[in-house]
């Protein structure tokens, strides 16, 4: 989505030169500028409208499109353009933040729970989780974890929790019982309104051992679920998902063969269609977010 032209397109409304049925007042919908007539008018599509509209020189280029508010006065239709959000990736310079999907993760993170961007603090976990060269995205979540529940990221507790998440690291009695003691004490943090639950798992499936975990962002001022972040690791591949109540962001390490890879991914979008979950994504690494509104900068 194209967002350098700031002007709002006009519409003149003449007579019956347009039968169709507009939109309402206040409806905010995707534009596309699809064109340029000889006048210097452009051709417009608001939904499955086709119209021509006029706008200030320099302003638009065929090709841009942007969300706009349906707007009516005197027999014009304005359309006006909806305040841009900056994507994660605008917002990682001011922060003093190298452009790295570590950053990109803890930006996200913070976002989802609806945490102030403090830069001292993101810059802080993003150094140490770059330390870990083996598994820095994991390091990078519980850190994350780890400093939303207020508790020391040691590198300790760091390694604990990473392996917490992808649940292994369970070989003695001794160790699963320090495993135990760290989850409760994220899982009973309530120092944000937004706070993370980690529930490891451990279970046989079809003759298949399965390990890993849930993570569950809840809104407690909501009482709604925010987020789940599920880690699942069949003993050949690990598997990780990212929900919300729209869409699913997955990824898988080794990637299985392409045409098991197609069935799969056909089988994910069929299963969550009938939760509600109309988007289902691939990825190979951290996508970059389409904007954190709502969220204060503080570098």
């Amino acid at each position: 989505m194209k967002t350098h032209g700031v002007a709002e397109l006009t519409v003149r409304l003449a007579g019956a030169a347009y039968p169709v049925a507009l939109p309402d007042e206040g409806t905010v919908l995707e534009v596309a500028i699809t064109g340029q007539s000889a006048d210097g008018r452009f051709r417009i599509r608001v939904g499955s409208i086709a119209l021509l509209a006029s706008a200030p020189d320099g302003s638009w280029r065929p090709g841009d499109t942007f969300l706009a508010t349906i707007r009516y006065r005197n027999g014009t239709l304005f359309l006006v353009p909806n305040p841009v959000q900056p994507r994660v990736s605008d917002v990682l310079p001011s922060l003093g933040l190298p452009q790295h999907p570590v950053s990109t993760f803890l930006v996200q993170f913070f976002k989802a729970m609806n945490r102030r961007l403090d830069g001292s603090i993101l810059r802080s976990l993003a150094r140490q989780a770059l330390s870990y060269t083996d598994r820095p995205l994991r390091a990078a979540e519980a850190l994350a974890l780890l400093e939303s529940a207020s508790l020391i990221p040691s590198e300790e507790a760091v390694e604990a929790l990473s392996d917490i998440i992808e649940g292994k690291g369970y070989e003695t009695e001794a160790k699963a019982l320090a495993y135990k003691r760290l989850t409760s004490l994220i899982n009973h943090c309530h120092a944000h309104s937004h706070r993370w639950m980690c529930i490891p798992f451990d279970k046989e499936i079809e003759g298949k051992r399965l390990h890993g975990s849930i993570r569950v962002l809840y809104d407690e001022e909501n009482l709604r679920v925010v987020q789940t972040l599920v880690t699942v690791d069949d003993e050949s591949r690990l598997w990780d998902f990212s929900l919300d109540s729209q869409s699913c962001l997955f990824n898988v390490y080794p990637p299985p063969d392409p045409v098991v890879f197609d069935r799969l991914r056909v089988y994910l979008e069929e299963e969550l269609r009938l939760a509600g979950i109309s988007k289902v994504v691939y990825h190979d690494g951290i996508p970059d977010s389409p904007s954190i509104p709502s969220v204060d900068l503080e570098a």
